[in-house]
């Protein structure tokens, strides 16, 4: 039993050591993908003469590989030919890496070997030479002309490019023959490249804001080249601008949006081009424009108007101040001054202040030698006390009827004192 759970431990061990191993495996995939990805691709492009001239027979023979041969017999003196037009196409921001002449050769004595030169200016000078040879069979030579030049694609062009073999003669026999079974000319170059990198890929803002991210062009390859930045789709009622928009690789640029309130609230992917060498490389920089808040605030609230109280009118009030002085005699003056200020303040908000102030002042003046001429009078001074008393509140109760509800035990305690009052009088 013992043995079973050591077994199963082992295999599980064993399974998480697998998966393990599985994972790095395909993180190192990843990122040798990656790599490559990152790099510019080198290319190679071989093509044969589509013309010569000299002192050859049957030079074009050795345009194609075939059983016929281009070749020469050397007689008192060494002779040559120029092999031209290869046609080799290159871009011109590109970077010659390697420069190769192969060719089949062999001759018909040891003595016999072959000189070559190559030439970058349509033969104003040629290169020094390489030199071949010894070999009675059909050799396969390989030579390496990249040291030869500071190679560049229009030194590779048919106006520059030529090739010029000698047959020569070293030791004996003597009057060999050189042959040339197959010519052509091989060139690794890499052409210009570059990537483009956005960070960070996705930005969220609100109208009116104004937000950037960052353009990263490296150079991945060739003769490095002006790039120009460009974008599409810019927000309605924005601005889009690079800073700066163009460089040569490896450059960084800012790209900044401002927006507007008047920018609709909307996902923009914006389009990042950077052009150079009719090469065009694309990316996306989405931007999320954000509506504005809602602030619902308490200053935004309506608050309904009241309509003020209507208060009673001077004559109205002077009105009712006659009816109840009218039965007083001359000889008691009575002088009443009302003041009413009022004054509602509503502020639309929650918070509604309103402040009423009421400022009453009632003066009576009553000739006391009147009063005091009749003993009754005096001898019922508190119950006048009490008059004045009730008759200021009938007055209050008349001018400020639409704040309180009639009183009716008020009404009729005056006319009792008033009544009174008057007997006594």
């Amino acid at each position: 039993m013992a043995h079973k759970k050591s077994k199963s431990k082992y295999n599980k061990k064993l399974l998480y050591l697998l998966l393990i191993c599985l994972s790095l495996i395909l993180i190192i995939s990843t990122l040798w993908v990656y790599k490559n990805s990152l790099q510019s691709k080198t290319i190679i492009i071989s093509q044969q003469p589509s013309s010569c001239s000299g002192e050859w027979i049957s030079c074009p023979s050795a345009f194609v590989k075939d059983s016929s041969q281009a070749s020469i017999t050397i007689q008192n003196s060494a002779l040559q030919e120029f092999w031209k037009n290869f046609n080799i196409v290159i871009p011109t921001t590109s970077k010659i890496n390697k420069v190769t002449l192969k060719l089949d050769f062999y001759s018909d004595k040891r003595s016999g070997y072959l000189e070559i030169q190559v030439s970058g200016n349509g033969g104003l000078s040629y290169e020094p030479s390489h030199k071949i040879g010894g070999n009675i069979k059909e050799k396969t030579y390989i030579i390496d002309l990249t040291s030869d030049l500071n190679w560049t694609a229009e030194n590779l062009d048919n106006e520059n490019l030529i090739i010029k073999t000698i047959c020569i003669q070293e030791g004996k026999p003597n009057n060999p023959t050189c042959y040339i079974d197959y010519l052509i000319t091989e060139a690794t170059f890499t052409p210009f490249d570059f990537s483009v990198f956005i960070s960070p890929l996705d930005k969220s803002i609100t109208q009116g804001e104004s937000t950037s991210t960052t353009i990263k062009t490296s150079f991945l390859g060739g003769l490095s080249q002006p790039i120009t930045l460009t974008y599409k789709n810019c927000p309605p009622d924005s601005i889009c601008v690079f800073t700066p928009s163009s460089g040569t690789p490896t450059f960084s640029s800012d790209f900044i949006v401002r927006t507007y309130t008047t920018t609709p609230s909307n996902t923009y992917p914006i389009i990042i081009s950077a052009s150079g060498d009719d090469k065009t490389k694309d990316s996306v920089f989405n931007l999320i424009v954000n509506p504005l808040p809602l602030n619902i605030s308490n200053n935004e609230t309506q608050i309904p108007q009241i309509p003020p109280q209507q208060n009673e009118t001077e004559n109205q009030t002077q009105n009712k101040t006659q009816d109840i002085t009218k039965n007083t005699t001359t000889t008691t003056n009575i002088t009443t001054s009302t003041n009413i200020t009022t004054s509602t303040n509503i502020t639309t908000s929650t918070n509604i202040t309103t402040s009423t102030n009421i400022t009453t002042s009632t003066n009576i003046t009553t000739s006391t030698n009147n009063i005091y001429k009749h003993n009754n009078i005096y001898k019922h001074n508190s119950e006048y006390n009490i008059f004045n008393k009730y008759h200021f509140s009938y007055k209050h109760f008349n001018i400020f009827k639409l704040f309180t509800e009639y009183n009716s035990k008020l009404y009729t305690k005056y006319n009792y004192l008033s009544k009174k009052y008057h007997n006594f009088k």
